[in-house]
């Protein structure tokens, strides 16, 4: 019975669930539609979050996960059939209604398979990716030679190629990286400067064309250089800036060494008689042209002007979504709540959308209705709906006079409108200048009050976004946009007559213009003759930029122009002023720079003038009619060459003179006590009670009073003959001093100076044994740089005994240069907040130091760079403690460097190591007592330990130096290497290796090893007898050079793991006279990146790839494309063995062998027939070679081997059979 019972329940369980399960498919219809609906909503929100964050990506150039483009096409693909379903005519079927009971059949499908949808939904979800993975960095794929991103204006182009650039620079894939904006005024001699800057490069030339030639030959010595040329409007000339492109490497080519021309027609014989080779002779190619050392982009807003200039790939950038525009908005607005403000909240979003997804007017408006109220806002979307349909062009305008409207004065206004008018740059001086002249600014009671109201304005227009930032506080930089909507207001607001740089003036406006113009300005007038007279009788401003060099200015041309304020005639050659200015008695600023000034006499008329700028300008003698300019307050003379000494009497007259600029220009001044007086003396500027700015070059040191000095506010002064007028630091008072008399004979004027300067040179100086306090009492408070150079009495920078109280605490760099009595930084412990700032310290040829730091560690904390040469007697870079100084034992704890990036220690043949830490109460750390022993004893130790740390030191040059090993053990390097990306190692001749293999393994970030003339290194890396396990060593390194290693035997260990140097590029081993082979057969799989070798000098080099004891399962392929092998007269094989089936080099582009005389072939079989397919460059001299190409040994039937793009052959001293079998 029982057995029945339970036979039955389970037939019951079986049968009842299936029916129970179907019954709930009619009864739950409704809940599992309305559940699908639910889960579907919950994956498209899902799905609209993370591709939010792909668009975002994907503007920042990131590479998308192929599992989130999987996963949001599979949301894609389930929410199809969700709509499809949703759609299914059967649902009006599956309910009730009171007329028809539903389908129950209908019901039940539709409800079965809403349930199982669901459940598909569920499961994409669940496997929806991490919205923090969604994408990956790549490394930055190559641009063609030229390159260009031309789109129209704010878009972005100049912010996209800038993040470009800190790109290319993270990712090494380039090793420089120079950038220079060219705008609608192209200044070549300012273009070629911003790159030279970058290079580390001086020009010595004046023209163009000289700096061009220069600036070219420097390019091309770098390996991988990217060029950014931003905002070009025209087309320019290249090579006129000195930038090369592809010709200028096919020319260098030539300079190679002589190609055997009767070659060519032997050729034509060795054609027909191989049949399919073929050697193209295109002309003369650089080494590696298609290894595009220099990559160029553009970006302009005419794709046909970067056309024109030959570039290879051009691209577009699009304007922002609406998603992106708001976002941005958002941001720019910042702290108003615009979001949860159900008033302003639907305004702001009409608003953005106005900008037209243009971020320069999305900035502009956002940051104009910051902080204003609902009025403000409804206004402004008022102003830009009105333009909405009148284009791009209108929309942007309409967005940025809104910012201009909403400007806090006219003050404001107004000076934005000149710094439109004046151009993509401006120079901060001309705008003071010009603001004065015209009267716009506030608070003018002083010109140093001016500057400052100037410096202000700057700052309220960069917060509007109306001007962009600068590095430099002498330059203003307005986008180009923003500048034409400036100009357009300067037109309709001032009447303003604007020529565009690139435009011509082909005629004058009409007279009834004229009459209400107040505004002309010719930036780069090339006219041929002015009008003998103008009538524009409200003109304000006259700005005329001359290039050409026969124009002359009639004598009646200024008649009618009464109410002229400010009047600029640049590159003028003028032979007398013309009459009619003494009709300018409004004129108040007038600039005559870069001129060729001959008489001035009609100078004396403008009497109301305060401002006169003659910069660069040339003239006979300064006229003397400037005594009678009684109102000037700024006279600027830096660079003007004046043929005779400023007269007598003409500078006492000049009692409202505020400003003085008088750098690098070649006035003389009347020497003191002179008994001639014919000439202005320095003394005579004392005759000046307002003089609160000057600029000078003289040879003594004046007899000045302190009230004289104390007033200056703003100096750069050079007293003695070894000074150059040089950019100098930004920095507002500069005293460079070189002085005959004792420093007890100091005048007091200089001691002044001394007290206030920021940037302070010395040279020589007598009578000085410290500069702190026989120089400032005060341990110079407002200091930021100083040089002190050739003195042979100063001991210590800082007597600490005469002077301990805070020294230095603003400084950012010193440069201490043979000092041959230094003795010490300073002699005392130095108080707290001393050298709070310091960033750089360069101490040279200071032969009598023993130690450069003997500070606490607070002394470390911002140093950025450290350069320490030729010191002769110097033991240790940093003393830590000393009995007299301290007294607690954890001072005596590792000492760390936390923002030193460069250390360079050259030339420094006592060096016993960096640190040595000295405690009181203490007996002296292993470290010490190994010091004075090695000391006396001769016995070499490692240069660092564990006791002194540099987590972000990048770069470290050592030259000179005797040591026996870098680091002590791995604990020392694991605290100093983590950051390092170049280390170069000259001249240490006591050094057998430079790593351990332990040591080895933290250089997890270095890029650029360089070792050169160690004569006792035998290994670069030397194996530890108990390290086991294989480690990676120099993951990231790129570039390899060893050079004049007499003994070096081997430049890898033993047993090299995966990944070990498998980023290396570039390798170049040059006079190492023991090398036997460079890549042993266990490293060559390490090197499959590897693009250049060259191997020179080398005269016990058998084998360059040694594959004897290789093997392999499948084929690697070596992107080897640059090989140079000279001066190995031992070398028998490139290649031991063919390594068919083990490498390819199917990248060769150059191969250049010279010097090789045992050398019997060039190329194994396989490779001549597989792998040159992109030679293009074939280079052979004094070489033993039996033939270019190995016969293969199992190869049977002739090789045929074919070089398609060869298009440079060079044959020298070499005899080569007519053929052999093997080819």
């Amino acid at each position: 019975m029982e057995i029945v019972i339970a036979i039955a329940g389970k037939i019951a369980e079986y049968a009842v669930e299936p029916i129970g399960r179907r019954l709930g498919y009619v009864c739950y219809y409704r809940c599992n539609v309305k559940e699908l609906g639910d889960e579907i909503d919950k994956l498209q929100t899902a799905r609209e979050i993370l591709q939010h964050k792909v668009d975002e990506e994907r503007r920042n150039g990131l590479e998308i996960e192929r599992s989130v483009l999987t996963w949001l096409e599979r949301v894609d693909s389930i929410k199809g059939k969700v709509e499809e379903f949703q759609k299914d005519t059967g649902h009006s079927n599956a309910v009730c209604s009171k007329w028809w009971c539903p389908n129950l059949w209908v019901r039940h499908q539709l409800s079965r398979r809403a349930k199982k949808i669901a459940k598909d939904v569920a499961e994409v979800e669940e496997k929806e990716p991490p919205i923090e993975r969604v994408a990956y960095r790549t490394a930055l794929q190559g641009l063609a030679s030229t390159s260009a991103a031309a789109t129209r204006g704010g878009v972005g182009k100049t912010t996209l190629v800038k993040e470009i650039a800190e790109k290319a620079k993270k990712a090494n894939v380039f090793e420089v990286v120079v950038m220079a904006v060219v705008t609608q005024t192209p200044d070549l001699k300012r273009i070629q400067g911003e790159i030279a800057d970058i290079l580390g490069l001086k020009f010595d030339e004046e023209s163009v064309l000289g700096r061009a030639s220069r600036l070219r030959e420097r390019i091309t010595q770098e390996k991988k250089i990217l060029v950014i040329l931003d905002d070009i409007w025209g087309r320019i000339d290249l090579e006129e800036v000195g930038i090369p492109f592809q010709e200028d490497y096919k020319r260098r080519e030539k300079d190679l060494d002589e190609v055997d021309l009767s070659f060519r027609g032997k050729y034509k014989k060795r054609e027909k008689d191989l049949g399919e080779v073929e050697l193209p002779f295109g002309g003369e190619h650089k080494r590696g042209e298609n290894y595009n050392s220099c990559k160029i982009l553009l970006t302009s807003r005419n794709k046909e002007v970067v056309s024109q200039m030959g570039t290879q790939k051009d691209f577009q950038i699009q304007l922002l979504t609406e998603a992106e525009t708001w976002s941005l908005f958002q941001a720019m607005v910042g702290d108003v709540d615009i979001v949860n403000d159900t008033v302003l909240h639907p305004i702001a979003i009409e608003v953005a959308k106005k900008c037209a997804g243009l971020p320069v007017s999305i900035v502009t408006v956002a940051r104009a209705l910051k902080n204003n109220n609902l009025s403000a806002w409804k206004d402004a979307l008022n102003q830009l709906t009105r333009f909405e349909n009148e284009g791009m062009n209108a929309r942007v305008y309409s967005a940025l006079e809104l910012s201009y409207n909403q400007l806090e004065s006219d003050e404001v206004r107004n000076f934005f409108l000149v710094c439109g008018i004046l151009g993509d740059f401006s120079d901060t001086e001309y705008l003071l200048k010009y603001s004065m002249g015209l009267g716009i600014i506030k608070y003018k009671d002083t010109v140093e009050g001016a500057r400052n109201r100037i410096y202000n304005l700057i700052n309220t227009l960069k917060a509007s976004c109306l001007l962009l930032e600068e590095d430099s506080s002498e330059k203003v930089q307005m986008h180009t946009i923003v500048r034409e909507v400036a100009i357009s207001i300067a037109k309709k607001k001032h009447n303003a007559f604007i020529v565009k740089f690139e435009d011509e003036l082909k005629e004058w406006p009409p007279e009834d213009f004229l009459r209400r113009c107040t505004q002309i300005i010719l930036p780069n007038c090339e006219i041929q003759e002015l009008p003998g007279r103008l009538e524009i009788p409200q003109l304000q401003l006259f700005i005329l930029v001359n290039k050409n060099s026969s124009l002359s200015i009639p004598d009646s041309f200024f008649e009618c122009m009464g109410e002229l304020k400010v009047l600029d005639l640049t590159g003028m050659h003028i032979t007398s002023l013309p009459m009619s200015f003494r009709f300018l008695t409004s004129l108040r600023t007038l600039c005559l720079d870069d001129c060729v000034l001959e008489d001035m006499a009609l100078i004396g008329a403008l009497k109301n003038l305060e401002i006169l700028s003659l910069r660069n300008s040339v003239m006979k003698q300064l006229p003397t009619e400037i005594q009678k300019l009684t109102r000037l307050r700024m006279l600027d003379l830096i660079g003007s060459e004046i043929g005779m000494m400023i007269k007598q009497f003409i500078i006492p007259s000049l009692t409202k003179l505020e400003e003085l600029y008088m750098g690098n220009s070649s006035i003389t001044w009347e020497a003191e006590g002179s008994n001639e007086q014919r000439n202005a003396s320095f003394a005579e500027l004392e005759n000046w009670p307002r003089l609160t700015a000057l600029e000078i070059h003289i040879k003594e040191a004046p007899t000045l009073s302190m009230d004289f000095f104390k007033k200056l506010e703003r100096f750069k002064i050079l007293i003695g003959d070894v000074w150059e007028w040089t950019v100098m630091n930004d920095t507002s008072k500069t005293l460079k001093l070189k002085l005959k008399t004792r420093i007890i004979h100091l005048e007091h004027g200089i001691k002044m100076l001394l007290k206030r300067v920021e940037d302070l040179y010395l040279d020589e100086m007598n009578g000085v044994s410290n500069i702190i306090p026989d120089l400032n009492g005060e341990g110079f408070p407002n200091i930021k740089h100083v040089l002190v150079q050739n003195n042979a009495e100063i001991e210590y920078i800082i007597d600490g005994i005469l002077h301990p109280y805070v020294s230095f605490p603003t400084l950012e760099s010193m440069v201490l240069n043979n000092l041959g009595n230094l003795r010490a930084i300073c002699n005392k412990q130095l108080m707290v907040n001393s050298f709070d700032n310091l960033r750089t310290m360069k101490v040279r040829n200071c032969n009598n130091m023993k130690n450069l730091f003997t500070f606490t560690s607070a002394f470390f904390q911002f140093l950025f760079e450290v350069e320490v040469s030729g010191c002769e007697s110097l033991e240790e870079i940093l003393v830590i403690g000393g009995e007299e100084i301290i007294s607690h034992s954890e001072e005596c704890n590792r000492v760390e460097f936390p923002h030193l990036h460069s250390l360079i220690l050259q030339d420094l043949p006592k060096l016993n190591g960096f640190g040595v830490h000295k405690c009181k109460n203490e007996v002296m750390s292993s470290r010490t007592q190994s010091s004075q022993k090695r000391s006396t004893a001769g016995v070499l130790m490692p240069l660092f330990d564990n006791k002194v740390t540099f987590p972000k030191l990048e770069t470290l040059k050592l030259s000179n130096i005797r040591l026996n090993e870098l680091w002590h053990d791995q604990l020392s390097a694991s605290y100093s290497t983590e950051s390092l990306t170049t280390l170069i190692v000259e001249g240490c001749d006591s050094i057998k290796h430079l790593f351990t293999s332990s040591t080895a393994t933290y250089l997890t970030n270095l890029r650029h090893l360089e070792i050169t003339k160690c004569e006792l290194m035998e290994e670069i890396i030397i194996s530890e007898e108990t390290k086991i396990k294989e480690e990676i060593t120099f993951p990231k390194l790129q570039t390899m050079k060893i050079s004049d290693m007499d003994n070096l035997k081997t430049t890898w260990p033993p047993h090299l793991a995966a990944d070990s140097c498998s980023s290396l590029k570039i390798m170049e081993v040059n006079n190492a006279r023991k090398l036997v082979t460079i890549f042993p057969p266990y490293t060559l799989r390490n090197f499959e990146k590897l693009e250049m070798l060259t191997v020179i000098d080398c005269e016990s080099v058998e084998e360059i790839f040694d594959l004897n004891a290789t093997e392999t399962n499948t084929e690697v392929a070596i992107r080897l494309k640059e090989l140079r092998l000279s001066g190995l007269p031992n070398l028998d094989n490139i290649w031991s063995k063919d390594p068919e089936g083990i490498f390819c080099f199917h990248d060769l582009q150059l191969v250049e062998v010279l010097s090789c005389q045992k050398l019997q072939y060039l190329f194994p079989a396989s490779i001549a027939i597989k792998g040159l397919s992109k030679l293009q460059i074939l280079k052979l001299g004094n070489c033993g070679l039996k033939n270019v190409v190995a016969a293969g040994e199992e190869r049977e039937q002739i090789a045929i081997f074919v070089f398609p793009e060869l298009n440079s052959l060079a044959l020298k001293t070499v005899k080569l059979p007519r053929r052999n079998s093997g080819t």
